[in-house]
């Protein structure tokens, strides 16, 4: 979605506007949460203030996920991680991921920890290549705004990237299913993950394993 100030993107964001704003000595609390290293540990914690105290929090997470910016998704990814976890959050977790956001190995981290359904349509967008679907909440007029929302990958680096991710994760948590171990030496799957320059697998396995600990130390 696009807004028309700051002032607008901050209350449309409502309780996490907060992750958009300097943070104690954090200046730009939600980016750290892109690598979820030792600085993030603030940023998490505030999120999990946010989700503890706030009953109803769905329709505030699906902003920050159906936004056109790669940097709420991100927010909104931990937020569902930390307990925000409704048919809808999970759908719109999805959602972002098929449309291409910069971010879709920590949107996969995510779903690989809290949706019983991960395999089955993990599996789903697999065996389709993962396509990039062009949803209207994603897309800009503006070249340089989408560039600069939506990060430097073309459709297919994006179809790549999240192939990597997501079978990634499968390799790793259902090593003996036989749809993934297919789909592990599959030459077209193996082409797509080569051709991977950001190396989704990687980000995905170690920002997952970075987000259980961060959640972890959060009190």
């Amino acid at each position: 979605m696009h807004y028309e100030s700051r002032e607008e993107m901050l209350a449309a964001f409502g309780p996490y506007a907060a992750l958009f704003e300097p943070l104690q000595d954090v200046v730009l609390p939600y980016l750290t949460l892109l690598h979820m290293g030792d600085g993030a540990r603030k940023v998490v914690q505030c999120i999990k203030d946010v989700v503890g105290s706030n009953e109803d929090l769905e329709a505030a997470t699906s902003v920050l996920l159906r936004d056109e910016n790669w940097r709420p998704h991100l927010v909104g990814a931990v937020a569902v991680y930390l307990g925000v976890q409704t048919a809808e959050t999970l759908e719109q977790v999805w959602r972002t991921l098929d449309a291409g956001s910069w971010v879709v190995p920590q949107l996969a981290a995510v779903l690989s920890l809290v949706d019983r359904h991960f395999l089955t349509a993990s599996l789903e967008r697999l065996t389709k290549r993962c396509p990039i679907i062009k949803y209207p909440d994603y897309e800009t007029s503006d070249p340089i705004e989408g560039h600069v929302a939506r990060g430097p990958a073309n459709t297919s680096e994006r179809s790549c990237k999240a192939v990597s991710s997501l079978l990634f994760l499968l390799s790793k948590d259902y090593p003996e299913d036989r749809d993934v171990v297919v789909l592990m030496n599959d030459p077209g799957i193996a082409e797509m993950i080569a051709d991977d320059v950001d190396d989704g697998a990687r980000i995905a396995l170690e920002w997952r394993h970075q987000l259980i600990a961060q959640a972890a130390r959060a009190t």
